[in-house]
C-alpha cells in the first residue's frame, strides 16, 4: 500500500508594497506587439516582436562591457563570456549594416526598445507629430525583419 505524499504548503508570491506595485510598468514590446496584431496582422507582428528581442539582444551583448557590475575587478581574467557564435554572427552579418541604414533613427529606436520611454514622450520632447516616433521604429524594426530573414520583402 502506498503512502500518500504530504502536501507542501505553497508560500505566497512576494508582490511587494502596494507602492511598487503602482511603479511597475509591463514591457513595452509586449504593449506594442498587440498594438501591432491589430494594425499589421499576427503573423508579422510576431516577428517584428522577435526581430525587436533581438535588436535588444544584441544591443546589450555590445554594450555589455559598459555596464558597471559589483565585482572584484583583479579576479576578472577578459570578457565575462563569449556570445554564442550563431549570435556574434548576426551582429556582424545583420545588426551592424541594419544599424548603419538606420543612421540618425537608431537613438529614437534604443529611447523606446532600451530605454522603455513610451512614443509618446519621445514625440514630445522632439516636438514631432503625434505617432511619427512610432512609424520610426516599425519602420526600422521591418527593415530588420527583412534583413534577418524573417520577413519577405513586399513589392
Amino acid at each position: 500500500m502506498k503512502k500518500k505524499k504530504e502536501k507542501k504548503e505553497k508560500l505566497p508570491v512576494d508582490l511587494g508594497t502596494p507602492e511598487t506595485r503602482a511603479k511597475l510598468r509591463p514591457d513595452p514590446l509586449a504593449v506594442q506587439t498587440d498594438i501591432w496584431k491589430r494594425s499589421v496582422g499576427s503573423e508579422d507582428a510576431i516577428e517584428l516582436q522577435q526581430s525587436a528581442s533581438e535588436v535588444r539582444r544584441l544591443f546589450n551583448l555590445t554594450t555589455a562591457g559598459l555596464t558597471p557590475r559589483a565585482v572584484d575587478l583583479s579576479a576578472v581574467r577578459g570578457l565575462s563570456k563569449d556570445a554564442p557564435e550563431w549570435l556574434a554572427i548576426r551582429k556582424v552579418d545583420i545588426y551592424n549594416p541594419w544599424a548603419e541604414r538606420q543612421g540618425e533613427k537608431l537613438p529614437t529606436i534604443f529611447r523606446w526598445l532600451i530605454d522603455e520611454e513610451s512614443f509618446r514622450s519621445i514625440d514630445a520632447s522632439k516636438g514631432w507629430r503625434k505617432g511619427k516616433a512610432s512609424e520610426m521604429v516599425l519602420d526600422a524594426l521591418y527593415d530588420y525583419a527583412y534583413a534577418s530573414g524573417r520577413l519577405k520583402r513586399r513589392y
